[in-house]
């Protein structure tokens, strides 16, 4: 880890895509927390095995268990093929994972010292020694890319396989925050890596 922080901090690359993230990203999210703006922080698919076309947080969705209504997109969806390695976007503890009529097969990873938490959903299965209670780090492999949801258990081929990814904040004022700036953000860096 602290290897791939030094590689980061010292790459021209990574300043050039930090300084294109700010010029281009940064200016339409003025409010971002500086917790999850962090060189250790990953991009929950590996490099070049996904598409992240536009911001869908907000957008209207239709389905529910009991019959179509509008509701918000609470995340961002990215496009992948079925059984892509889904990465936890930084250390922490997976507080739940199973079945959520909506999400499939999800996880969900409190992410240390941020007071956030991140939501992986609509996978296909779970890596065999991901458990609830366990603590991750930045980068390992929790599941893999499906299209579950929208129905009972088991329930698949609703749509294309994408991973849903959310971040929920915690404390006085909880609920979905938009991940789109800080997806962009992790992406930068891992290009920048890749580049340097």
């Amino acid at each position: 880890m602290r290897d791939r922080l030094r590689r980061i901090l010292l790459s021209p690359a990574a300043g050039q895509a930090l300084r294109r993230w700010e010029a281009t990203v940064r200016p339409r999210y003025p409010h971002l927390d500086p917790r999850l703006l962090r060189p250790d922080y990953r991009f929950p698919l590996p490099r070049g095995s996904y598409r992240l076309d536009r911001d869908t947080f907000g957008d209207p969705r239709h389905w529910t268990p009991s019959g179509p209504r509008p509701r918000p997109h609470q995340g961002n969806d990215l496009l992948a093929a079925r059984g892509t390695p889904v990465r936890s976007v930084g250390p922490g503890r997976v507080l739940a994972r199973g079945w959520s009529p909506y999400g499939g097969w999800f996880i969900l990873v409190e992410l240390a010292g941020t007071g956030y938490f991140a939501y992986y959903s609509h996978l296909d299965r779970y890596a065999p020694e991901v458990r609830v209670g366990q603590r991750v780090r930045a980068g390992q492999v929790l599941g893999y890319v499906g299209n579950t949801g929208y129905g009972p258990p088991g329930t698949r081929g609703k749509f294309w396989p994408h991973l849903h990814f959310e971040l929920r904040r915690q404390g006085r004022q909880p609920g979905p925050v938009n991940p789109y700036p800080y997806l962009r953000y992790w992406e930068a860096l891992e290009a920048a890596e890749g580049d340097g």
